[in-house]
């Protein structure tokens, strides 16, 4: 049998086809990322009914993004994380009861959480030679 000279035509380009491919379908995946991020910080149009979120004293951002994302305020805690680091709101933030409408902007939210909420308390007086029991007993039904 002769040996025939006749190969395969290399096709020219195909890894760089595959690579152009590859690098359209990341910039398209990172577009719709940051469009998603931009909805999620400017809030979302639906109405719903607010919830109410407790925030504990001494809650860091990360516990207060965790919370919002419970009650269903925010989608994205590490996302709210980042944005009230951008703007520097993580000293402003309080601790208490808040009203919150799920879908509200970030810039609402942390507005909302900036003011001080009202803790619920109760003043009691103790007159002086009171003894524990009755102070216990005053506190309880107080």
């Amino acid at each position: 049998m002769a040996k025939s000279n006749h190969t395969k035509p290399c096709k020219k380009g195909g890894a760089l086809k595959i690579l152009l491919v590859v690098l359209v379908l990341l910039v398209l995946a990172a577009g719709a990322a940051l469009l998603l991020a931009k909805r999620e910080i400017d809030g979302g149009t639906e109405q719903e009914e607010a919830v109410t979120v407790e925030i504990a004293q001494g809650s860091g951002v990360s516990t207060i993004a965790k919370k919002l994302q419970e009650a269903g305020v925010i989608r994205f805690p590490q996302l709210f994380r980042w944005y009230v680091g951008r703007e520097g709101a993580a000293a402003k933030l309080q601790y208490g009861e808040f009203s919150l409408e799920p879908g509200s902007s970030y810039d609402a939210i942390i507005a909302a959480l900036s003011e001080y909420a009202k803790a619920e308390s109760v003043r009691l007086t103790f007159p002086e030679g009171i003894t524990a029991i009755d102070i216990a007993q005053r506190m309880e039904a107080a």
